[in-house]
């Protein structure tokens, strides 16, 4: 799964159009939400049991499966962090 350091580092049709105000480039559909995971450091690591973040970039990463599991595992694994997800549309973010 794709994410981002903060969600004002996404490309703008991500973003939903009602956050133009303290985003400009923010041209996405509104039913968009942007969604926060924890408050640590966007770096390699354990994001939850089975998953793990790879940094690809200073505002980019992939969270991933921290072995070889089928597509169905790997979806119950991301799926058991939902409760975990917060919206977070503030303009802060590094």
């Amino acid at each position: 799964m794709s994410v981002s350091r903060h969600w004002n580092k996404l490309p703008g049709r991500l973003i939903p159009e009602r956050l133009h105000t303290i985003c400009p480039k923010a041209r996405g559909d509104d039913s968009l939400r942007c969604f926060r995971h924890g408050q640590g450091e966007f770096c390699d690591g354990t994001v939850a049991a089975g998953l793990v973040l790879r940094v690809t970039s200073g505002v980019h990463g992939q969270v991933e499966p921290d072995a070889e599991v089928s597509v169905q595992a790997f979806q119950a694994a991301l799926a058991a962090t939902r409760d975990d997800w917060m919206v977070d549309e503030e303009a802060s973010g590094s």
